[in-house]
């Protein structure tokens, strides 16, 4: 069984990328119904992008995996462009990241 320490890594890890590390005019940008309109073209799937490298970046750094740091970045792009869209709230949205860490723990 992977360390609980681990776990507590990959939980931190999502915290710091979901807070500290995206400013607000940042969480703005990712989503397509709030982001801002540069000459005429919008560019939020390079913010989406940028925030699921994040997340991707502490996935292999405390997994040391490059499968499971591609799949949090997948996956961590597809939960937030469903919340930014309105299909999931703000606690669906946290919860199925949590969820994946769980996951990303049991194989690491």
């Amino acid at each position: 069984m992977p360390s609980l320490w681990r776990l507590l890594g990959l939980l931190v890890g999502h915290l710091l990328a979901d807070s500290l590390l995206q400013p607000y005019w940042f969480a703005r940008e990712k989503h397509p119904v709030s982001a801002a309109r540069v000459g005429g073209r919008q560019y939020w799937p390079l913010a989406l992008a940028a925030h699921a490298a994040i997340h991707a970046a502490f996935v292999w750094g405390i997994t040391q995996s490059w499968p499971l740091a591609l799949g949090e970045f997948g996956a961590h792009a597809f939960i937030d462009a469903l919340q930014g869209r309105g299909y999931l709230s703000r606690l669906t949205d946290q919860g199925s990241h949590g969820m994946l860490k769980v996951v990303w723990w049991s194989y690491g």
